[in-house]
């Protein structure tokens, strides 16, 4: 191991980069905090949510399932209801903000199955308590 005068150079930015990952991770918990404090109102957190800055977003590298949400209103038909393929980036702010409201309030209902417009906000819950905003279309 080298001492602190003998570091220069590469090694020198690796210890930087290291520290910076383990902030990265400290900044990823306390924003998780924040996403499931139920002491704050919903729409100030889903605003947070919605505005962290993209290199500091999680992606989950799997289908993602959200079984207290789908246990009570049904299974989300990913593939069916919204056409995305195997693979695919899932972008869950998007999804609700753009695709599932949209339909909603044009009244198209029976295009967002399981959504409503009573539930949506169950909705953004359940990925606020997920903490991810994008999941990988794989199974």
């Amino acid at each position: 191991m080298l001492t602190e005068e003998e570091k220069s150079g590469p090694q020198l930015v690796l210890d930087v980069a290291n520290a910076l990952v383990q902030s990265i991770h400290a900044i990823k918990d306390e924003f998780k905090q924040i996403y499931v404090d139920q002491d704050l109102p919903l729409a100030e957190r889903w605003y947070f949510f919605t505005n962290v800055p993209k290199e500091l977003q999680s992606c989950y590298d799997y289908l993602m399932h959200f079984p207290t949400f789908e246990g009570k209103y049904g299974e989300i038909e990913w593939y069916d209801n919204y056409v995305y393929d195997r693979h695919r980036e899932v972008d869950l702010v998007s999804m609700v903000e753009e695709q599932i409201m949209s339909y909603l309030e044009e009244g198209d209902e029976a295009g967002v199955k399981p959504f409503t417009k009573g539930n949506i906000d169950e909705f953004k819950e359940a990925i606020l308590t997920k903490g991810y905003h994008s999941f990988v279309f794989d199974w």
